[in-house]
């Protein structure tokens, strides 16, 4: 503090500061000395400053002259550090920011980002973190380093404009070599989060091996619960590998194993299979696993719940010791952890948004109404909705029927249940795609694994039994960032899901129907009374 008796000795520039009543000390912080010595310093400082003066109107000021500069150790014994303004302006003009102008750290490049602006991201996006030790690993808010140039023009080249958040999330985490837990809503991006560190593993590793590029043993073993996941996931790497050398073949149920040997005998970097069929062929000597070191498993808890958890065992079994692995999974039942437990090591989950909940891009409207009368109302709806639209249903029955309704009433419909063989189901799906059905009717079959681009409306003619399955029916629509809508007929019979609808609904301040609000199955769950599964 500036003694104010001097005050008017101060040279221009300089301002006085009005000492206040009483000096407050913190006990035992300064004694008379001390006082005495900062008096002193401050009158020599003064001084220097008067004969340093030459214009009043043009006076600089240098931060080497700063007088605090000299006793800043000797107040209280503690340490204060001065901020030059200009680097002040730098570090902190994000609290002067006007609201609508994003975050710093968005126009950060991916190494860029300090501890605060890790965990803003994080906070804007939802994205949290779970490990038994800590995770600064910045996301990768953009393409660019540690993958290689080629794959980054690889993935600009079929206008992947910058990652989604569980790929900005997880990506970089696997490239560090964390075992991954992802966590995500369908329709999020969760393939290529996957996919990239899949693809960056074996370009390195072909770079540091290049015996290894024309053999047909696999690297890289994708597990999934279906034959549909299956081609899409082989889809996106060979939308992504083929330029880059890289190669892939499904191996499911589908078809015939030996039909498959030729296949599996030539060159393949990637194999995407169903766990049961890749064990068949692991188990006659058509595949071997001994050299992959990157597995993915996608739909976890789908993959357990058609008891598939043994196989999933042994083929890790059979994979080396030394392996990286990522999980993705909507839920994680105990078949799960105990996968996770044997043979993660040095895990970091990820999770983004609620887990188990729908796409915030998805508005969900919901109808309340008579069991007979859900088939006009469907009608009705269809006609203000852009196609191609997918309505599913529980049994192969009503889904044949209602195609043929909605087919008479001016639409063009197909219909796809667990009855149609393989081939004919990707003759549908390949028909949709193409423009040449405006409406879906399907089963359960297709509620997971099923891409189709443009998909905005989604309809639940009949409603599953649980909610999980109707995330992922909805999740069809409002994929990869775009908006979808997703409409359900709920009839007094569907018990067992209502509650857990409506909280979903009441979550995502989207309107419940008096009458569903009312009905006492929407205010207490309903546990299922008989283990009934549908004719899919």
């Amino acid at each position: 503090m500036i003694p104010p008796d001097q005050s008017d000795k101060l040279p221009y520039g300089f301002v006085p500061v009005k000492r206040a009543k009483k000096d407050v000390f913190i006990k035992s912080s300064v004694d008379d000395k001390q006082v005495k010595y900062i008096h002193d310093v401050f009158t020599e400082e003064k001084e220097r400053g008067a004969r340093n003066f030459t214009d009043s109107r043009s006076m600089t000021w240098s931060w080497k002259e700063d007088t605090f500069q000299k006793f800043r150790d000797k107040i209280g014994g503690s340490s204060i550090k001065i901020i030059d303004p200009d680097e002040q302006r730098t570090k902190y003009d994000e609290f002067e920011r006007p609201s609508n102008r994003p975050r710093k750290a968005q126009s950060k490049s991916n190494k860029e980002m300090n501890p605060r602006e890790i965990r803003l991201w994080r906070n804007d996006n939802q994205v949290n973190f779970r490990a038994k030790f800590k995770v600064s690993t910045p996301p990768m808010i953009e393409w660019g380093s540690p993958l290689q140039p080629e794959l980054v023009s690889e993935l600009r080249e079929q206008n992947f404009a910058k990652p989604l958040v569980i790929q900005a999330a997880s990506i970089p985490l696997s490239i560090d070599s964390y075992d991954i837990i992802g966590l995500s809503q369908p329709g999020t991006g969760k393939t290529l989060a996957y996919v990239i560190p899949l693809l960056y593993y074996i370009l390195e590793y072909k770079k540091n091996h290049p015996e290894t590029n024309n053999f047909s043993i696999p690297l890289s073993v994708v597990l999934v619960p279906t034959h549909e996941l299956a081609v899409q996931v082989q889809e996106v790497i060979d939308k992504l590998g083929i330029n880059l050398g890289i190669k892939s073949r499904t191996l499911t149920g589908s078809f015939r194993l030996n039909d498959q040997a030729l296949e599996l005998s030539h060159e393949n970097h990637v194999i995407v299979a169903t766990p049961g069929r890749l064990k068949d062929a692991i188990e006659a000597h058509l595949v071997s696993v001994k050299k992959v070191f990157f597995i993915v498993m996608d739909e976890a808890d789908k993959m357990v719940d058609k008891s598939l958890g043994p196989q999933i065992s042994f083929i890790l079994n059979e994979c080396p010791k030394e392996k990286h692995l990522m999980m993705f999974s909507a839920t994680m039942p105990h078949e799960v952890l105990s996968i996770v437990e044997e043979f993660f090591t040095k895990v970091v989950t990820v999770s983004v948004g609620e887990i188990g909940g729908a796409s915030e891009n998805i508005k969900q409207v919901v109808h309340y109404c008579r069991q007979a009368d859900r088939l006009g109302l469907l009608l009705k709806s269809l006609r203000g909705m852009k196609a191609p639209i997918i309505v599913f249903t529980n049994t192969r029955d009503s889904c044949e029927k209602s195609a043929m309704e909605i087919q008479n009433n001016g639409f063009r419909s197909a219909f796809i249940h667990g009855g149609k063989s393989q081939k004919e189901r990707d003759s549908i799906v390949e028909g949709i795609q193409n423009n040449l059905f405006d409406v879906l009717v399907a089963t359960d079959v297709i509620s997971r694994g099923i891409d189709i681009p443009n998909v905005e409306n989604v309809v639940n003619l009949e409603l599953p039994r649980n909610i999980h399955t109707y995330v992922h029916r909805i999740g069809r629509t409002g994929r990869n960032g775009k908006e979808g809508i997703a409409t359900s007929f709920v009839t007094k019979d569907d018990k067992e899901i209502m509650y857990d609808l409506a909280a979903m609904l009441r979550r995502g301040n989207f309107a419940i129907p008096d009458e569903m609000a009312r009905d006492p199955s929407s205010q207490h769950r309903v546990e299922p009374t008989e283990n009934e599964h549908f004719d899919q």
